[in-house]
């Protein structure tokens, strides 16, 4: 079985034809939308869409394909995403796949995300931060370790600056991510493995673009004592960024998390294993005053703060970086 995720334009009965499969069933509504397909060889294609109602907001869909031959289903899937796949979006909106597990198995939601360029946020960063992840966004492949680790205490702007990694990297590396990091590296493995052997999409040039995998406040997997709360997570984890497992998948993974640099488990922080460890700290007293000054607020702070608690005290609390 086989999932895609995708942006997607409204049905409608040329696409229909030009895809050239039969409907067996189809339940079309404003906002909800479901299409059972197959085609002559007896795959069959389920297609759901779902939002698009409010103002602004993209249709997405997922198609998940059951064929004999795993190729088939991944031909199949790619023929139906482009089918209905909606054009490129404005250059600040990133798509992304969020992915959980349901009664169901995996279960893919495209969303398309507003991300800034990273020039654009870097003075909300401190020197030593701003120089990892400056090197980082300029990254054209993965190369070197599998495993990115990105620590800082909350509202450092770990997230804000994940959405412009994914800006950054869009024309080469798909941005997944793990809604319930837990869960997919638990005991059931085929979560796992539905991920990790998802046919890659490919960019316009027809090469396979790499792909990240993101687990966001996954501390608990990485954490001095992962073994122990967490059973084989960690193992599973290591597999896939430098095991078996993940050998021959152009595949990454990238985890933030709060928990201190010393709280972290050694096999994590083996040499060679991470291609980026990056610690996000708060702003010192001089950097957090500068900040201030360029973005021309004539308050001042007395002790490290983060961007957050920044944004916060200069009336700008709805773009705060988290």
């Amino acid at each position: 079985m086989r999932h895609r995720g995708f942006a997607a334009r409204e049905i409608t009965p040329e696409r229909l034809s030009e895809l050239g499969l039969r409907v067996e069933m189809s339940e079309l509504r404003a906002g909800n939308s479901n299409l059972l397909l197959h085609d002559d060889e007896g795959a069959l294609a389920l297609l759901q869409m779902y939002g698009g109602e409010a103002k602004g907001s993209p249709l997405q869909a997922t198609v998940t394909v059951a064929a004999h031959d795993p190729h088939a289903a991944d031909w199949l899937a790619e023929r139906v995403a482009q089918a209905f796949g909606a054009p490129d979006p404005a250059p600040h909106l990133v798509p992304m796949t969020f992915w959980t597990r349901t009664s169901h198995g995996p279960r893919p939601m495209p969303k398309l995300i507003a991300s800034p360029l990273w020039e654009e946020i870097a003075d909300n960063y401190a020197a030593q931060a701003c120089t990892g992840l400056e090197r980082l966004m300029a990254t054209q492949a993965l190369d070197g370790g599998r495993l990115i680790l990105w620590q800082g205490p909350p509202g450092t702007g770990k997230t804000y600056a994940l959405r412009a990694l994914a800006r950054a990297w869009r024309d080469w590396c798909d941005f997944h991510v793990v809604v319930d990091p837990d869960i997919f590296f638990g005991e059931d493995s085929s979560y796992l493995i539905d991920i990790l052997f998802l046919e890659p999409r490919r960019d316009p040039e027809g090469k396979p673009k790499a792909r990240l995998i993101v687990l966001e406040d996954a501390g608990e997997l990485v954490a001095a004592d992962a073994r122990a709360q967490t059973g084989q997570a960690l193992s599973r984890l290591l597999n896939v960024t430098d095991g078996l497992l993940g050998q021959g998948l152009n595949l990454c993974t990238l985890i933030t998390t709060n928990e201190p640099i010393d709280k972290l488990h050694p096999a994590v922080l083996r040499p060679g294993r991470c291609a980026a460890q990056i610690e996000v700290p708060a702003l010192d007293v001089a950097t957090a005053n500068r900040w201030l000054e360029r973005h021309d607020h004539t308050d001042r702070v007395s002790e490290p703060v983060t961007v957050a608690q920044l944004f916060a005290q200069t009336g700008g609390a709805n773009e705060s970086p988290a």
